[in-house]
């Protein structure tokens, strides 16, 4: 916010003049003066807006794991402002994830499947697998809360599977809520037949598990009007 304001303010010919960093860093790209410009830029405007976008999601998750959703929502939203901005992608589609997730635990079911639908097809273009792996899990949850046991188990077992193949575990906090979905999918089929379906989930390739990902919202509606 402050590269909006001038860094300099001048009178020249009875009209005053104003310079911010960024017109700063422009003019002197405009004087083949690239490699300052790109300094300037960096330093100056991009360093500091990565780090307040990322002060502000720290603080929405620990909003998120204390129970405070209307706080976690309103950084979620504020970060998703600015990696749009900034083009950040990666950090688009997990935003979009988080308010999936957000919406799942208000129990607003809908909403929860959009977001994660929107962050599932930005993950899927630029090649993210861990963030592909989070959507399984929170879709895992979602089936599991509208006691679509299997698809819950199978998207759990494709998650692990992704989580596996990339050697990257998720936060406790997380998993925590994951297993307890997957145990009550499990206690409601019956151990040996929630074990397969979980374990034929976790031996999908990607591109299955993508394509379970989406097709989970068929599978919702179908186990809703069954």
């Amino acid at each position: 916010v402050a590269n909006l304001y001038p860094l300099m303010t001048m009178t020249i010919a009875g009209r005053e003049q104003a310079t911010t960093l960024l017109e700063g860093s422009m003019a002197l790209w405009r004087t083949h003066m690239e490699g300052l410009a790109a300094l300037v830029f960096l330093v100056a405007i991009l360093v500091p807006l990565l780090r307040i976008l990322g002060s502000l999601w720290v603080l929405g998750l620990v909003a998120y794991f204390a129970g405070n959703l209307e706080e976690a929502e309103a950084r979620a939203v504020e970060s998703l402002q600015l990696s749009e901005e900034t083009g950040d992608r990666k950090l688009e589609s997990f935003l979009r994830a988080a308010l999936g997730i957000i919406a799942f635990e208000r129990g607003q079911f809908e909403e929860a499947h959009r977001h994660l639908g929107e962050s599932l097809e930005m993950s899927v273009a630029i090649g993210d697998r861990l963030n592909t792996a989070l959507l399984l899990e929170g879709l895992c949850r979602l089936a599991a809360a509208e006691s679509n046991w299997s698809l819950a188990l199978r998207l759990g077992g494709a998650a692990a599977g992704l989580r596996e193949a990339a050697g990257a575990q998720s936060i406790p906090l997380w998993q925590d809520r994951v297993d307890e979905a997957c145990q009550k999918a499990l206690t409601n089929l019956g151990q040996e037949a929630g074990t397969a379906v979980f374990e034929g989930g976790r031996s999908l390739e990607y591109i299955e598990a993508v394509s379970l990902a989406r097709g989970s919202g068929e599978s919702r509606e179908a186990a809703r009007s069954g």
